[in-house]
Parts: structure tokens; sequence; C-alpha cells
């Protein structure tokens, strides 16, 4: 079977959307100006839905309706699609991730395959990569994979970057390898 970048692109769209629609508020979201508060107090639902739930600003539009009215999240939002069975990533740990990233339309910019073993590695919290990945990418566990919807002022704002638009929100696929 051969794939290429664009149907695995379509792939994580239609699984991103189809996601929004069958969890609805099982996402988690991170509301800005709380992240840190609301990491550091995260707790895995014991679900079938293997979604990860962070306290919810109470003012933050639902995902599902912002998607109903034509707009995207402007939360960090992410769901577990493989929970891992291994160690949990914590901030300040090094983290070995694979992943791709999509614009909303469908088009990758981006993936781990594209670059050395396959595989891109970062400490969690030290800013080194953007704000949704250094927030998104802490309690999952090991071997999980994870969907994250990030909104721009938690991606590459209105400055964009490369191939990335300004104020564009990233859709990323993010299996956790390792932890250093």
């Amino acid at each position: 079977m051969n794939v290429t970048g664009n149907g695995v692109a379509i792939a994580l769209a239609v699984a991103l959307a189809g996601a929004f629609l069958f969890f609805g508020s099982s996402f988690l979201t991170l509301p800005f100006g709380s992240q840190d508060a609301a990491v550091e107090v995260a707790t895995e639902e014991a679900s079938s839905t293997g979604a990860l739930v962070l306290p919810v600003n109470q003012n933050a539009m639902d995902p599902q309706e912002q998607m109903a009215q034509g707009e995207l999240p402007t939360v960090l939002t992410a769901s577990d699609t493989v929970i891992g069975t291994g160690a949990e990533a914590k901030t300040g740990d090094t983290v070995i991730v694979t992943y791709i990233g999509a614009l909303p339309d469908g088009t990758v910019f981006d993936a781990s395959k594209n670059h050395g073993d396959g595989t891109f590695s970062f400490t969690l919290g030290e800013g080194r990569v953007i704000q949704g990945w250094d927030k998104g990418v802490v309690g999952m566990k090991v071997g999980g994979t994870r969907q994250l919807v990030i909104p721009p002022d938690m991606g590459y704002g209105a400055g964009g970057q490369g191939p990335i638009p300004p104020n564009a929100t990233l859709l990323f696929e993010i299996e956790l390898v390792g932890i250093k």
C-alpha cells in the first residue's frame, strides 16, 4: 500500500474532526492563562474514550460548538488515541516523539520521518518548542499517541513559520516513543 503525505494529512484532519464530534466535551481543553495549573493537576479519566481530562475554563466555548460555527478551537485540545503503558511524561523530562503536523485544510507541513532517525527529542517546559507541545505532551505515557489541535497563540502566532501561515491552527499526531 502506497501512502502519500496528502493521504496522511487528510486522514489526520478527518480523524481530528471525527474526534471532536465523537468525544465532544471529553476532549482535553486548556484555557489560556491557566495551562500551568491545569497541567499540574492532570488526571486520567478511567473511561473507554481514553481522553485525558484537565480542568476546563468554564468561559471557553466547547470545541464542537466552534467547529459547528465554522471556527477552530481557541484553546489547546487533545485526545489520546492510544494510551501508552510506559512512564508518564512530566515537565522537566526529555521526551522522544514521532509526529505529523498538518494545517486544518489537510496540508502536511512537517513530519519527524523526514528528519534524521525519524524521532525528535526535547525537554518539556523549557520553551524550546511551541507552547502547544510543551503543554500538550505532558501526561502522555510512553507508547501512547495523542492528537493535538493547537491554536495560533500556542503555535507560531501572527508571524507564521516557513510553510505555516500567520495565525494558523495546527494539528499534530504525536507518539511518545521514550523518556530520557
